[in-house]
């Protein structure tokens, strides 16, 4: 029991001195993600993390598009995924030794983890086009976004320094520019103007 409270007083402590800006690792559990979020014959999240992690084993790449659904749907033919823009893949992306790395509903910490532990072991990509923190505009600060967008360049880099990282911003979210989080857009979006 001790063990336990122990423990529980330095997360506490963690969380007081390390506020919301930091982006936390985690792989999401069965109890958070649907188990077949387009995903062709109901595959979990982790099994599309796995079959990501294996496409620089079996051939080159030189592009890759990591991202959520909006990457996702795109589609490729590495990947048992369902989407609706594979006739734009074809024309633009087959030929280019491009892969798509995109889960559908992944937050900035859920891409963070993939990047550690597996998708660019085998993978040395020269570019890599990011579309992250959609998922977390509801639940997180735009601070926080931007600092897990921030987090996924740096391991993208220590797995493949020569790799350049493209980071797109955030789509708008709603019909009228006073739309709910278009606040919160602007300010992650303009993190990424130079």
């Amino acid at each position: 029991m001790f063990f336990y409270c122990q423990h529980f007083y330095i997360v506490l402590f963690i969380c007081y001195l390390c506020p919301e800006k930091y982006c936390y690792r985690t792989r999401p559990g069965t109890l958070d993600r649907p188990g077949s979020a387009g995903w062709i014959n109901g595959g979990v999240w982790l099994d599309q993390h796995k079959d990501i992690s294996e496409i620089g084993k079996k051939k080159k790449v030189d592009l890759v598009f990591l991202g959520n659904s909006k990457t996702q749907s795109w589609c490729s033919y590495d990947r048992n995924v369902w989407g609706p823009g594979q006739k734009h893949w074809d024309t633009y992306y087959k030929n280019r030794q491009a892969a798509n790395f995109g889960i559908s509903g992944d937050k900035v910490e859920n891409i963070l983890w993939r990047v550690e532990n597996g998708n660019f072991d085998n993978c040395f990509p020269k570019v890599v086009v990011l579309l992250a923190g959609t998922n977390n505009l509801k639940e997180n600060s735009a601070e926080y976004i931007v600092s897990g967008v921030q987090q996924i360049v740096k391991s993208i880099h220590q797995k493949s320094p020569k790799t350049k990282v493209m980071v797109l911003g955030i789509f708008p979210r709603g019909e009228t520019p006073n739309a709910e989080f278009r606040g919160k857009i602007e300010k992650i979006n303009n993190h990424w103007i130079y």
